[in-house]
């Protein structure tokens, strides 16, 4: 608790500031620390030329978006084919295929899809240093998702998700997950300009991919043989342990944001 009181108010400064640079800080180091424990899980392949190349694609695709007459779609295909080569590399990584380097993309793309949307979701800045984001839309929901599955699954949970994979997760915690995500998007989408039934449907889809992410790197735990994906953060394992959810849907959430015609 007390790790997450301390870096919840961090996180939320980067995402609420008008500058896309806390933000980028946030996606660098968070891409450096995910590839290190994620390629860690995965035997015979060294991290440290991913970690790199995951930071330096981080600060390309944000800095791209510098240049106003970038289509965003071009910003989707810099990430979605990292994203989905990382998904290759995964899947290979639980058959033990020969291409599971490829996993080390895995956290970068999610990343730079983060750091993509904060750049440009921008709303109604007040000439301050704060200002409202639609980046919120692809956090909040987790964040409160993952919150309430806990509660309702130690409370009511009875039939398990996937029982192969997490013993701990139920099918009663995942509908909570999806009912509280889509409740937050729903509160904050007149502060970040977007009509609420907009922010229902994004916030379910997030939902269902963030719990996907989440079982995703429990199968990679699983594989690997450990509980925790490192010991970064104290009482909470490691960042990856954190952040799993966010990396599946945030690629997913930036594009339905652009099919909405929210991000230029």
């Amino acid at each position: 608790m007390a790790t997450a009181l301390l870096l919840l108010p961090a996180v939320l400064l980067a995402v609420f500031s008008v500058s896309p640079l806390p933000v980028i800080l946030v996606c660098v180091i968070g891409t450096a620390l995910a590839t290190g424990e994620l390629l860690r899980l995965i035997s015979g392949v060294r991290a440290y030329p991913w970690m790199t190349a995951g930071m330096v694609m981080v600060v390309l695709v944000t800095a791209g978006l510098a240049q106003p007459t970038l289509p965003f779609w071009r910003v989707l295909l810099a990430v979605g084919v990292p994203f989905l080569l990382g998904l290759v590399g995964i899947r290979d990584t639980l058959r033990d295929g020969p291409w599971r380097s490829f996993a080390g993309l895995y956290p970068a793309a999610g990343m730079s899809a983060l750091a993509a949307v904060h750049a440009l979701g921008v709303v109604a800045p007040d000439g301050g240093p704060f200002a409202w984001n639609r980046v919120l839309l692809l956090t909040l929901p987790v964040w409160a998702g993952d919150s309430m599955a806990i509660f309702a699954g130690r409370a009511f949970g009875r039939h398990k998700l996937a029982p192969g994979v997490s013993p701990n997760k139920t099918v009663e915690g995942a509908l909570a997950h999806s009912i509280a995500g889509i409740t937050v998007a729903v509160a904050i989408a007149p502060y970040i300009l977007v009509d609420w039934w907009q922010a229902g449907i994004i916030a379910m889809a997030i939902s269902l991919f963030a719990q996907a992410g989440d079982l995703l790197e429990s199968a990679l735990k699983r594989h690997a043989g450990v509980k925790d994906s490192g010991a970064l953060l104290p009482g909470h394992g490691g960042l990856l342990d954190r952040i799993d959810g966010l990396l599946l849907s945030a690629p997913v959430g930036a594009l339905m944001l652009y099919l909405m015609g929210l991000l230029r």
